[in-house]
């Protein structure tokens, strides 16, 4: 800033919401913002401040909760989540047989049965 053509630097603070803006975000952002004119690099970045506002918001809420599950720990999660549930399928193809059942009308019906290991595996990996 110039005052009376002598020269100051002027500082803005950085509020600690600002640091839970994820790094994808941030690579994403440079990599598409237009780079036409400087103008469109501004109106860009002016376009894209609520988005940022919102994810920085989230984030912060996400990690001042009772489970703390921020960005970082979001990836992780999924791929527990992912591999449970690729088990929980396996063993559905591997253990699970149809058994005809025989009705007191003498109409049959079929019926998924598995070994008893199987359905307790399977009920304590989906919880």
């Amino acid at each position: 800033m110039v005052v009376k053509d002598e020269l100051f630097k002027v500082f803005f603070p950085i509020l600690p919401v600002c640091r839970f803006l994820s790094a994808k975000a941030k690579k994403d952002f440079l990599e598409n913002v237009p780079r036409d004119s400087p103008q469109h690099k501004i109106n860009g970045f002016l376009e894209s401040i609520p988005d940022f506002i919102d994810q920085m918001d989230h984030a912060e809420s996400l990690k001042k909760g009772t489970v703390k599950i921020t960005p970082e720990n979001v990836t992780w999660v999924r791929n527990i989540a992912f591999a449970i549930a690729f088990v929980i399928n396996f063993i559905v193809l591997i253990e699970y047989r149809y058994v005809t059942i025989l009705l007191s009308s003498g109409a049959t019906t079929l019926e998924p049965k598995a070994d008893k290991w199987a359905e307790v595996t399977l009920m304590v990996l989906g919880i």
